[in-house]
């Protein structure tokens, strides 16, 4: 069982894959709270779908470009869960292509769709 994930836009997408079949998805416009909104929904996913987490085994996701927050939070649970669970990772470079599944990796890093906007400290008087 494969759970795919994308966070590259406010257009969010996952889904659980048994080999090349789409067995169930869920998308939704995150509404700038997606820290609060990805984990139970891929939870709903995996209850709807009557998949265990332990079933899984792998994850997919596209690393970018994209927005800072989504990709952040979206490749963070990624992560977290592969190695949380000893699964592999694939990154997905294509969203309309996923299968064959590519060369896995241990860990996806994101790709920003600009460079981001970090402020200055303010000095304290």
């Amino acid at each position: 069982m494969l759970l795919y994930i994308d966070t590259t836009s406010d257009l969010v997408k996952i889904a659980l894959y048994k080999k090349t079949k789409e067995l169930a998805q869920d998308s939704w416009v995150t509404e700038k709270n997606l820290s609060q909104e990805l984990l139970p929904r891929i939870d709903g996913l995996l209850r709807k779908a009557k998949v265990d987490l332990k079933d899984l085994k792998g994850i997919a996701t596209i690393p970018g470009p994209g927005d800072f927050t989504n990709l952040r939070v979206g490749l963070t649970i990624a992560n977290t869960l592969a190695f949380a669970l000893k699964i592999p990772l694939y990154v997905i470079k294509n969203k309309k292509k996923i299968f064959p599944l590519p060369k896995r990796t241990s860990l996806v890093k994101p790709i920003y769709d600009k460079e981001p906007r970090i402020t200055k400290q303010r000095s304290i008087l």
